[in-house]
């Protein structure tokens, strides 16, 4: 749990002021983020993934690819702002929080698209690796025994 001064835990409190808001099925908390991270965590916030949060670790979750979704950018969680509340400043650009805003419906969000794209082009791939398997398979079982 991210601590701000020394004694406001963040995620309860966020927990809290979510209880009686609409919970859509994508959504993610903005509390309590980046605490555990992979090694590759730069290089992909460079390259304008938008990470989801899972048990504390920050996993990729999609790229932005489109305009209007902030392609290439990077858009990190920042530090908990608390709503503005208890003297904190809101933060005034936050691009994580309006990436997470298209995902607020309980329909396909808006990047399904190019997570659509990316699945389509590996299955696409996996297909001409069998296709290339099977003709070196039938191949090898035409020669002849010695």
């Amino acid at each position: 749990m991210e601590l701000i001064g020394h004694s406001r835990p963040t995620t309860p409190k966020e927990s809290y002021a979510k209880n009686y808001s609409t919970v859509f099925p994508h959504d993610e908390p903005l509390a309590g983020r980046n605490a555990k991270t992979d090694p590759l965590h730069g290089e992909l916030l460079e390259a304008g993934c938008v990470f989801q949060e899972r048990l504390g670790w920050e996993r990729p979750g999609w790229f932005a690819r489109k305009e209007g979704e902030g392609e290439g950018e990077s858009s990190p969680p920042l530090p908990y702002d608390w709503y503005g509340a208890y003297g904190e400043e809101r933060h005034e650009d936050y691009r994580y929080d309006h990436k997470l805003r298209m995902d607020y419906t309980f329909g396909h969000p808006k990047h399904h698209e190019n997570v659509s794209s990316c699945v389509l082009l590996l299955l696409l791939l996996l297909l001409l690796w069998l296709l290339l398997f099977l003709s070196l398979l039938i191949k090898f079982l035409s020669l002849p025994l010695l």
